[in-house]
């Protein structure tokens, strides 16, 4: 049995009206239909004068009221569909509101890494996210030694540099020569960065200490988001003849000892700047404590120190520089080193800096190339190597 269509709501529906206008029944434009139940006479009211609808009249009203229910029915279904746009469209909304909020509190915590201070030191805990912290890498015979180690931002596992300090092996720190510019440059360039304590007075624990470093870095390679194939190192005047051990020396030569023994000392690329690398009877004259700090006088044991002793083809990349002018470590040192690294087959760049003692400070004029474009050269020619 067929359900009784709903009564429109809507008192004056446009189809009715075009229904009575169609039979010729229909009255002033404010006419209402009034009928009865029982199918007897029904009259239209409101209109000028009373008209009489007769039971035809009730099949048009029937045939449009059922008009109307179908036309309220497909309204309602359209007016649903409509709501469940809305719904739909407000859980999207939601839901970029929700991912544009997650991208902007990422952003924010990017930024505030990135510009935090390089003195800011955090604990390892936060690596990766954080980009700096202190960390202690070795302890020979239960000494503790700091790395300051600094991570860029926005990268994913990147190759890292290692700072060894100046001072003829008695003075100096990690943080010694050290400035936020500094370190922003590496890390602009994509190259973590890491600055090192060694003992001081010793010349062989330094130089273990310096290879144990580097093995602490490639032991912990994946915790720290850097290439454990990817090392450079980086040294100044003592720092220079540590970090050129590194890139000679292999094992046999008795450096590697202590801690992390199950991986590498070597490095991929090594910057030597003013660094005494030759212990002859003229660098003895100059640094007469050179005997107190290696414990021997004897220039045949102190060749073990020396890095040309060890030069071999399969050697990194090096990159000298050292003034023409220095009275602490003569030129000679560095322009005999370039020349037996090129004579064993080893890749080697030397800058003679003009007019320049030792750290490169001025002699006798201006220093040609400054100071400033030998470290944009040092940078590039690590990030070079190391990136590629």
């Amino acid at each position: 049995m067929r359900a009784r269509p709903r009564r429109s709501r809507t008192r004056h529906p446009k189809a009715v009206w075009a229904a009575l206008v169609a039979t010729g029944q229909a009255g002033g434009h404010g006419t209402a239909l009034r009928g009865s139940r029982t199918g007897g006479p029904v009259h239209v009211g409101a209109a000028p004068e009373a008209i009489e609808v007769t039971a035809s009249t009730i099949d048009v009203r029937k045939r449009v009221c059922e008009s109307s229910a179908w036309s309220w029915r497909r309204k309602s279904r359209e007016t649903t569909r409509q709501q469940y746009a809305r719904v739909a469209g407000s859980r999207s909304w939601w839901r970029g509101r929700r991912l544009a909020c997650v991208i902007v509190c990422v952003a924010a915590l990017l930024v505030s890494a990135s510009s935090s201070p390089a003195s800011a030191l955090v604990p390892l805990s936060s690596l990766p996210l954080a980009t700096e912290a202190t960390l202690t890498y070795c302890s020979p015979g239960g000494t503790p030694l700091q790395m300051d180690f600094y991570r860029p931002t926005g990268f994913g596992l990147v190759p890292v540099v290692i700072q060894v300090h100046g001072g003829g092996w008695l003075l100096g720190n990690r943080t010694t020569g050290i400035s936020d510019s500094l370190v922003s440059e590496y890390l602009s360039n994509g190259l973590a960065f890491a600055t090192i304590d060694y003992r001081l007075g010793d010349g062989r624990a330094a130089s273990e200490d310096v290879a144990c470093a580097v093995r602490f870095l490639r032991a912990n390679a994946s915790r720290l988001m850097i290439r454990a194939d990817r090392i450079g190192a980086v040294g100044q005047s003592a720092g220079g003849q540590l970090v050129s051990l590194l890139g000679t020396a292999t094992r046999s030569a008795g450096f590697d000892v202590g801690q992390y023994l199950t991986v590498s000392s070597r490095v991929q690329a090594v910057v030597d700047e003013w660094g005494p690398v030759i212990f002859d009877t003229t660098e003895l004259s100059i640094l007469t404590y050179i005997p107190a700090v290696f414990g021997t006088s004897d220039l045949t044991e102190l060749k073990q120190y020396s890095p040309l002793t060890y030069a071999t083809s399969d050697d990194p990349p090096f990159l000298i520089a050292q003034g023409t002018q220095d009275s602490t470590v003569p030129a000679y040192q560095s322009i005999n080193f370039a020349h037996a690294l090129n004579a064993a087959g080893v890749s080697e760049q030397l800058i003679l800096v003009q007019h320049a003692g030792h750290y490169l400070q001025p002699a006798g004029g201006t220093p040609t190339p400054s100071a400033a474009q030998v470290q944009d050269t040092v940078v590039s020619f690590l990030a070079s190597i190391l990136r590629s």
